[in-house]
């Protein structure tokens, strides 16, 4: 998939902007505070409806406003052209593609399909494991159809459970819960094992263009799995009776990252760190692309702050080669020869370069 036309209107700072995409690397270039790093979240916004900067709407549209809107036209993987938007005020959020009305917005999420590395992703890397799961579920919702459907009958055994727990059920009016958390459990951690094993073949091919190293995803089920989840909970129920709540299965899982045999977010430097994002990015964007057809687009934030001058021209070279669309955004127009679109944003404007007029 990718954006042919973006227009953004009461988007922080932007106001109202047009641009046309080129289909390969665009570079959006600006002094701090000029509002290219809010393009991307506009972008962002039209896929997932929320910012990856804020969770409170009010700090997203602009002041003195009191809605926003996002639209686009996308080319998809198919050759269909398709007309896409969002809008949201402070109390509502209205969203179509190609016509329909988007009631659920994991559907969105598949119309509009955006990887998005921004400064604090790095956080991955050291965060709790409760946003390692929100990153595990957001690729498995998309390489894994059924992913989705197992996901949530889960939680709603679980709060059932919790529910008979808090209010003193009998072992017998619990049983049955567990084991369809069981059941359920098994398709879940074996279908993430799997598609995490697909990811770290890819992930050690994108390292190798961008740094050196070896790199290894180990991923934590939630409980001993030597043993059936609902004998675990079976055995954890008085536990988890005083505490109210359950303790064990995969809404407890981890996945923890590896580089050269150490925790990654223990040895590597912030340049380091940003290299090893960006390759477990690519990663995930070849392994959506081979489960599902469609590449996501990619967006980079600040992608070469950090990074010194021969990690620049790696990791701009590997973006470039790449059949995926990219929104990448930096102080400077440096490395313009990799690009396919050149954007400067000022002071809430944007204005396209062609190559010709960037290398005068």
């Amino acid at each position: 998939m990718q954006f042919e036309r973006i227009e953004v209107t009461n988007v922080r700072v932007l106001t109202s902007i047009r641009l046309h995409a080129e289909p390969g690397m665009n570079l959006v270039y600006g002094a701090n505070g000029s509002g290219k790093s809010s393009l991307l979240e506009a972008i962002n916004l039209l896929s997932r409806a929320r910012s990856f900067r804020t969770r409170r709407l009010k700090d997203v549209i602009t002041r003195g406003s009191d809605h926003l809107q996002v639209a686009a036209t996308v080319l998809t993987d198919d050759q269909r052209h398709i007309a896409s938007g969002i809008e949201r005020s402070h109390s509502e959020t209205r969203i179509k593609y190609n016509g329909d009305v988007v009631r659920l917005m994991s559907d969105q999420v598949r119309n509009i399909p955006v990887l998005l590395l921004a400064p604090e992703s790095q956080g991955l890397l050291t965060d709790t494991p409760k946003e390692r799961r929100r990153w595990l579920n957001w690729l498995m919702f998309h390489v894994e159809p059924g992913y989705l459907s197992t996901w949530s009958q889960y939680q709603k055994a679980m709060r059932h459970r919790n529910l008979l727990l808090r209010s003193g059920a009998s072992p017998v009016e619990v049983v049955g819960w567990e084991r369809s958390m069981s059941v359920l459990a098994e398709d879940m951690v074996t279908s993430s094992r799997s598609m995490l094993e697909k990811l770290q073949q890819q992930f050690v091919n994108e390292l190798q263009a961008v740094m050196p190293g070896a790199v290894k995803i180990q991923y934590e089920g939630g409980w001993d799995e030597t043993q059936p989840l609902d004998e675990a909970l079976a055995q954890s129920r008085k536990a988890d009776m005083r505490c109210g709540f359950t303790r064990r299965g995969p809404h407890r899982a981890d996945t923890l990252f590896y580089y050269d045999g150490h925790f990654a977010g223990s040895v590597l430097s912030r340049g380091q760190a940003k290299l090893y994002m960006i390759a477990l990015l690519l990663a995930q964007s070849c392994v959506v692309q081979q489960c599902t057809g469609t590449r996501p687009v990619i967006l980079i934030d600040d992608v070469f702050a950090e990074l010194d001058n021969g990690a620049r021209e790696r990791m701009a070279n590997r973006l470039a080669e790449m059949e995926a669309q990219s929104f990448i955004t930096s102080a400077d127009s440096n490395m313009q020869a990799y690009c396919t679109g050149l954007f400067h944003v000022e002071q809430g404007r944007i204005e396209k370069y062609t190559m010709a007029e960037a290398e005068e």
